[in-house]
């Protein structure tokens, strides 16, 4: 791969500085950023530009996305680029989450092949899902940002990262 190296990160992420400064932290406590890099590394590191998006539901919070696509001219210029998008080791998938209809479904298929048994759900938190998942260490120096003159290098799959959904 041969991603475009972003000197400069989207307005998005300027206008809110707060919510990145929150994020680099929070992910270095994590273990899931590395850095700040020194600034003399011996091989160039290509940096993919920071934003913010409003959460849905919540107009008070916003996320921090890594643009990974750096579309230009309707073209992808980041490391998306080279992630093929609808394919995964050769197989096709799409990828949704389930419908209010289908939890439903499939409580009722479990109460039907299960019955009189206790049926036990759980409710899990998502908000860090795709910072739980490592990559190939081989692969991290594709996955770096750049804040306030730091640069760090992502361990795990960012929002914004195609192969993170895969």
């Amino acid at each position: 791969p041969d991603p475009r190296d972003a000197t400069k990160n989207h307005q998005s992420a300027y206008d809110y500085p707060d919510t990145v400064k929150q994020y680099i932290q929070e992910e270095l406590s994590h273990g899931t950023l590395v850095g700040p890099d020194p600034k003399d590394l011996p091989f160039f590191l290509p940096r993919s530009p920071l934003a913010t998006v409003e959460k849905p539901g919540c107009p008070d919070k916003r996320r921090c996305v890594t643009d990974c696509s750096q579309r230009r001219d309707g073209e992808l210029h980041g490391i998306n680029q080279w992630i093929p998008a609808q394919h995964h080791r050769g197989e096709e998938y799409k990828i949704h989450l389930p419908r209010i209809q289908e939890i439903v479904q499939c409580i009722e298929f479990c109460k039907k092949k299960y019955p009189g048994t206790r049926i036990v759900m759980f409710k899990y938190d998502f908000s860090r899902f795709y910072r739980q998942l490592y990559v190939d260490p081989g692969q991290t120096i594709y996955l770096v940002i750049e804040w306030d003159g730091n640069v760090y290098i992502d361990r795990v799959f960012s929002f914004g990262n195609r192969g993170a959904c895969m």
